[in-house]
């Protein structure tokens, strides 16, 4: 029976001992480190033997050993001895029979079994891992750095491969990547096939680590020929220049980060990337393009390593993909125009300023990156081109110029805002007379434009119409001037007008920053008696005024406001927070002087908010300096101890003002303390969890306090933050708490279930002692009926993580013919995989495979698959694969594992296995044959399988063609390949895959747009089809974005326009309705919807087929959709020329004219052209040219739609306000209404 102790005084009995036995630990350490004794010291003395060393090691944590050991075989590897040490300490140094009496600790008497078992593979296997640790890790430390012969180096490479090879997982991790940092190339080629897939991993990325450029161009080529693309990209960063850019063409796909490989060869990938946007074929306007946005997406990484040391080119390719005919800027580009403004402002220039980034900057305004208040890199672009972009969101978009000047110095802002409304800045003259500002553009304009403007505003017929207007707007001119009416609207007869009033009043005095002394006598003689909602107004104002503002002068009037507030008995939590805010504002600015009488105000008024809301709020002070943060505890401390009580307050308030300083509070003595003492004192688990939390932020201080929480509490242990210090930091404090027997009282007991560690990830670094203390106590309880099962299979697979754990102890599990113990049972079955010789476990577990539990066997096959020799996996997986009755689960998983060893005889053994059983597979596993083939299509093998499957019968099978994604293959000859196999799968007889399949083909445009386009013509032109057809034009548009296959198109439109419509497809209720005309819609809106880039490219291809769709009359108005979207708003006489068409077309069709003006509506609201005043008269010139006298009544409308269109953004210019008179007296009584319904003042 265990023995339940009591409090922290009784559990100190069994303690006491352990703890001195810790203290003594951390004295010898220090010791064996320095002194140089025989058979304790690290760095001199006499070489210990080895039973010796794991003796004193057994004193030590698993960091404080790491050091030792690394001192230890640094002095000592000249020593004679030192071999013979190294290969003791392999064998076991006496493991199995050397005495442990001196490290056992509170773990129990090690050579005791408490339930009776047999101790025998758990202890002499763990004790034989933990000595082989030791001596690999003494002999990787003996073998790096100058001073190492010949001998020791021979050993080293020796120990490092028969700790890859010997199967323990421990071992194998450790020694993998210090093998590859030294061993030979020929050492390497000749060991890696022999290696499972993970310490073939840790291998390379050994010599990916060392920067072996030698070694890695002499195995790239094999690692590429015998495991893949994959792993032979994890080298390509360590290769010369030159393998690099040969192999990068057939490895990018897969380079695991692009910014690591740019850090070295960004020349190389400079090359690359120009060369493949050049390459690519045209997807759209860049944010939905499927080629060109994949390519910056997957080379982002590069960006950052680019934009440093290629400025110039970076900003040159994005320049290029705005070119005419080309794509938008790539967000890559964009988010760091930031740093390319820092190296070479002019060409940042030419990208905001460019024609087709006008669209994304009038609607997201300037970058972020450029405006960020930490660098305000805007203000390093040239004066002319800060001008230019000034004057044009000034003119279209003024909303977005605020976060611009705010980046600029007041004088700047003043000069640029001037120079946009006076010349135009650049953008040809904006007339502002009667314009008006948005409220944060006239914030962050300098005093005297802010006033003019405001001025200007103000006398506007529009905003004296507007009483509430016009006083808003003069909140924004002078305080000496506002200052009348603004008090004269604080007297208001209503609570809401004085509220705006007295609000207005203290915005106005700190935009200007003078005038508060009045302004704040006049505010407090008036909301004195007033009701709640304008004292909340009032002190919510004054809780945004500027910091500098306020001065100590002020404290007195701001005292008795908010003494008069909180004492009203109208108060409301809306004033309770307004005052808190201002408190906060107060502190927090001034945090620098924290004796002046504004602090001292601040925190009174946190002082006597404290009772009314039970907390002590206070703002951040992390922000400031360790020692401003220091001055404000020393003046707040007498109010914290003030107003702290016993009992939960008290903690509650200690813990709020922690929280306010943050890491600030760590060297803080007084605010420490007082967490220390709640969380050894609270009562309450969750306020002593709080207080602790808070209390082991502080690295440098975390290992002394848990050793207090632990003495104070033992049950602390439970608690997450100390249990993680434990078991990383400190795994001798455990001993204790390992063997489960004794129930230790406290306040975290409810967190104990009866396991201590439920974290087995930190396993690997206990002592074997306490691997076989907690092994014995894990198989105890697992084997307790009387607990929950949960907590059983809880505790088997935490069993399975110990390293001194075999197979033998998971067995007794393995066999429970109980139903209630299948959770036991799968628990066990999934522990095998886990265990540190997992090649042990391999057979046990696949007796599995054909039973009950083939699904949990299944799942675990793939880790031990990524632990064992492929040589031993592949002779696993063809044995069950050669078995005739076996679960379709199993089949499949064994299918997928056995394409992904990637070995020559994996391809052989599935490709005999398909074609002995393709006529009887099951579907699922065609469909896994096709997952394995899709991972391994360098080899030719593959390719007959994956041909059969995109012509299986069953769609399910046929569909799985379709789940390879574009990055996943190698090569462009692989890409064209698998392009003929979808095309394959488009053609099947089931309608929704061939849908699906045209849907999948729009990513795999490149280079297969013609055959794509052929297919896709095809089944657009099967009328009786109702679900391909759509899939099918988005694949169409997709291949003729390259500008080819425009005359197909043509021929297409054509042949439906002139398809004979039969009596079942007219008016038919079961059947599609005019299927050919549908269709000639459809290709009209997809040409349409096409980005601005895409329609200049394809000008030519969109011409032929708007005058082809035109000559169906009755489709008209999608032709003129069509035209329209082509042209260049821009020049004039593109606009002329193509609206005297179709005016002309239209002008005696009455019904065509509501089309036309339709259409050009929707042309204009798309465009993005820059609208400029001076155009106006040239834009009326042209259009008159077309109609002499304005007799046609249709160019009328079209005038109406262009003019509203062109004031939405410039405003209402001379020019076309007097068109608009002209036509509102149009003998037209068309052009009348429509002219009459325009107002020139919305």
């Amino acid at each position: 029976m265990p023995i339940r102790l009591g409090r922290p005084s009784l559990f100190l009995l069994l303690l006491s001992a352990h703890t001195l036995n810790n203290a003594s630990r951390c004295h010898s350490f220090t010791a064996m480190t320095t002194s140089p004794s025989t058979g304790g010291s690290g760095g001199g003395g006499s070489l210990p033997s080895a039973p010796a060393l794991l003796g004193q090691l057994d004193r030590l944590d698993h960091r404080h050993r790491r050091r030792y050991v690394d001192e230890l075989a640094r002095s000592h590897r000249a020593d004679p001895g030192f071999v013979g040490l190294l290969d003791d300490l392999w064998e076991g140094g006496g493991a199995s029979t050397r005495d442990r009496s001196g490290g056992g600790g509170g773990g129990g008497d090690d050579d005791e079994n408490d339930d009776g078992e047999d101790d025998g593979y758990g202890c002499s296997y763990g004790d034989l891992v933990h000595s082989r640790g030791i001596c690999l890790r003494a002999s990787i430390a003996a073998g790096t750095g100058p001073g190492c012969d010949a001998t020791i180096t021979e050993h080293r490479e020796g120990c490092l491969l028969r700790a890859l090879r010997c199967g323990s997982v421990v071992l194998g991790t450790q020694a993998a990547a210090p093998l590859g940092r030294t061993a030979s190339a020929s050492t390497l080629r000749a060991t890696l096939p022999d290696l499972p897939p993970r310490f073939r991993r840790g291998v390379l990325s050994g010599i990916v680590a060392a920067k072996r450029t030698a070694v890695a161009d002499e195995l790239l080529p094999f690692v590429r020929e015998r495991f893949g693309n994959g792993e032979a990209a994890r080298l390509l960063r360590v290769c010369s220049a030159a393998v690099v850019a040969s192999n990068l063409a057939d490895l990018r796909n897969v380079v695991p980060s692009w910014r690591r490989l740019a850090v070295r060869h960004a020349d190389v990938v400079l090359a690359d990337l120009r060369r493949r946007v050049e390459d690519a074929s045209p997807g759209g306007d860049g944010e939905g393009t499927t080629t060109m946005g994949a390519i910056w997406s997957q080379v982002d990484g590069a960006l950052d390593v680019l934009v440093v040391q290629h400025p110039r080119d970076v900003a040159d390719l994005g320049l290029g993909c705005m070119a005419d005919g080309g794509y938008a800027l790539p967000p890559g580009i964009e988010r760091r125009l930031g740093q390319l403004a820092v190296r070479v402002p002019t060409a940042v220039g030419e990208i905001l300023l460019h024609r087709n980034y006008r669209r994304r900057l009038l609607r997201n305004g300037i970058p972020p990156c450029l405006l960020t208040r930490t660098t305000r890199r805007f203000r390093l672009l040239p004066t002319d081109v800060r001008s230019d972009l000034v004057g044009i969101l000034l003119l279209e978009s003024p909303f977005r110029l605020a976060s611009v000047l705010g980046t600029l110095a007041p004088s700047d802002r003043g000069k640029l805002f001037q120079e946009a409304c006076c010349e135009g800045g650049g953008g040809g003259g904006v007339d502002t007379s009667d314009r008006q500002w948005p409220n944060a553009l006239l914030d962050a304009l300098p005093h005297a434009v802010r006033d003019a403007e405001a001025r200007r505003m103000c006398d506007l017929p529009v905003v004296k119409t507007s009483p509430r207007h016009w006083l808003d707007l003069t909140a924004y001119r002078d305080i000496d001037a506002a200052r009348d009416d603004l008090e004269a609207a604080a007297c208001r007869p209503t609570a809401e007008e004085r509220r705006h009033g007295h609000t207005l009043l203290i915005e106005c005095t700190g935009r200007y920053g003078r005038g508060l002394a009045e302004t704040l006598s006049f505010v407090a003689a008036r909301v004195r008696n007033d009701q709640d909602p304008v004292r909340r107004g009032v002190l919510s104002a004054l809780s945004r005024l500027p910091s500098a503002l306020l001065a100590d002068a002020d404290a007195d009037i701001l005292r008795g406001m908010v003494n008069e507030a909180l004492a009203a008995r109208d108060a409301s939590w809306g004033t309770q927070h307004a005052i808190l805010q201002l408190a906060h504002r107060l502190l927090e600015m001034n945090g620098h002087e924290p004796e002046g009488d504004v602090f001292l105000l601040g925190l009174d008024v946190v002082k006597g908010l404290v009772a009314q809301t039970g907390r002590l709020s206070l703002p951040r002070f992390d922000r400031l300096s360790q020692v401003g943060a220091d001055a404000i505890y020393a003046a707040i401390e007498p109010t914290v101890k003030e107003i702290t009580t016993a009992g939960h307050a008290k903690i509650e308030l200690v813990l709020d003002v922690a929280n306010s300083f943050e890491e600030r509070a760590w060297t803080i003595s007084g605010l420490q303390g007082m967490l220390g003492d709640a969380a050894m004192k609270a009562k309450d688990r969750r306020w002593a969890s709080r207080a602790a939390d808070g209390w082991l932020e502080d690295p440098k201080t975390r290992d002394e306090r848990v050793r207090l929480l632990l003495d104070n509490d033992p049950t602390t242990m439970h608690f997450g933050p100390v249990l993680r210090h434990l078991l990383l930091r400190r795994q001798t404090w455990l001993d204790p708490y390992l063997d489960g027997r004794t129930v230790i009282s406290g306040r975290f007991e409810d967190l104990n279930d009866g396991l201590p560690i439920r974290d087995g990830s930190a396993f690997a670094l206990w002592l074997p002692r306490q691997q076989r203390t907690y092994r014995r106590y894990l198989l105890q309880f697992a084997g307790d009926e009387s607990r929950p099962i949960a907590r059983r299979a809880q505790a088997v697979r935490l069993l399975a993580r110990i390293p001194a754990v075999g197979v033998d102890d998971l067995r007794r599990f393995l066999e429970r013919p109980s139903t209630e113990d299948t959770l036991i049972v799968e628990a066990a079955v999934a522990g095998l995989a886990l265990l540190d010789l997992p090649a042990e476990a391999l057979p046990i577990l696949m007796e599995f495979i054909d039973g009950d539990r083939a699904r949990v066997a299944m799942y675990a096959l793939p880790r031990c698959a990524n632990l064992m020799v492929p040589q031993e996996m592949l002779n696993v997986l063809r044995e069950l694969l050669s078995r005739e009755r076996l679960k379709i689960t199993v089949r499949k998983e064994a299918i997928r594992l056995l394409g992904g060893l990637g070995a020559t005889e994996s391809t052989t053994i599935l490709a005999g296995a398909w074609k002995a059983g393709q006529t009887f597979h099951h579907r699922d596993v065609r469909i896994a044959y096709g997952h394995a083939a899709r991972q391994q299509l360098h080899r030719e093998e593959y390719w007959g399988i994956l041909s059969d499957i995109a012509a299986d019968e069953e769609a399910a099978v046929a569909r799985s063609v379709l789940n390879m994604k574009v990055a996943d293959c190698p090569g462009e000859v692989a890409r064209r390949r698998y392009v003929n196999l979808m095309l394959r799968v488009a053609i099947h007889f089931d309608a929704d895959l061939r849908r699906d399949a045209f849907v999948a083909l729009v990513k795999w445009i490149d280079g297969s747009d013609e055959e794509i386009a052929h297919a896709s013509i095809n089944a657009l032109s099967d009328l009786e089809d109702t679900v391909v057809w759509r899939g099918a034009l988005s694949a169409l548009i997709a291949a003729i974005r390259s500008g080819k296959n425009g005359e197909r198109l043509v021929a297409l439109v054509q042949s439906l326009r002139t398809a004979e419509v039969p009596l079942v497809h007219n008016a038919d209720k079961d059947h599609d309705d005019l299927p050919a005309r549908r269709r000639l819609v459809e290709i009209c809106n997809s040409l349409q919807g096409l980005g601005e880039a895409d329609r200049t490219r394809l000008c030519g291809i969109i011409q032929g087929v708007a005058g082809e769709v035109e000559k169906d009359g009755t489709l008209w108005e999608a032709a003129a959709r069509l035209r329209l979207a082509i042209v260049n708003w821009d020049e004039a006489s593109s606009v002329t020329s193509t609206l005297g068409d179709l005016t002309a077309s239209a002008e005696h069709v009455p019904w065509r004219i509501h089309q036309l003006t339709r259409a050009v509506g929707s042309a204009l609201q798309r465009d993005d052209s820059r609208w400029q005043p001076e155009d106006a008269e040239a834009w009326l010139r042209k259009l008159d040219a077309l109609d002499e006298g304005n007799t046609s009544a249709t160019l009328c409308h079209v005038e109406l739609i262009i003019a509203t269109s062109a004031a939405r953004r410039i405003g209402w210019v001379s020019p076309w306000v007097e068109r608009l008179r002209i036509l509102r007296d149009h003998p037209n009584l068309g052009v009348r209404a429509a002219a009459l319904d325009i107002s020139v003042r919305n």
